[in-house]
């Protein structure tokens, strides 16, 4: 019997000049593209809510961030 965890979390990338929020939920991937980093952020932390997660991640950084934002 297989027994995986599914963890729900909300990631932002960046790629070229375009904002990429990745929210994962149910392991379900949802990818929305962003013109500027504030309404990407803006989107994350609005789905980063409705989840009831605790930080936002930014892949390949290690970097946890709170509301799109680093944390101190």
């Amino acid at each position: 019997m297989n027994k995986s965890i599914v963890m729900d979390s909300v990631e932002i990338d960046t790629l070229e000049d375009r904002y990429y929020v990745r929210v994962i939920e149910d392991g379900v991937v949802t990818i929305k593209g962003f013109g500027s980093e504030a309404d990407a952020k803006a989107f994350a932390k609005h789905e980063h809510t409705r989840l009831g997660l605790d930080a936002v991640k930014q892949p390949g950084t290690g970097q946890k961030l709170r509301y799109g934002f680093p944390e101190s």
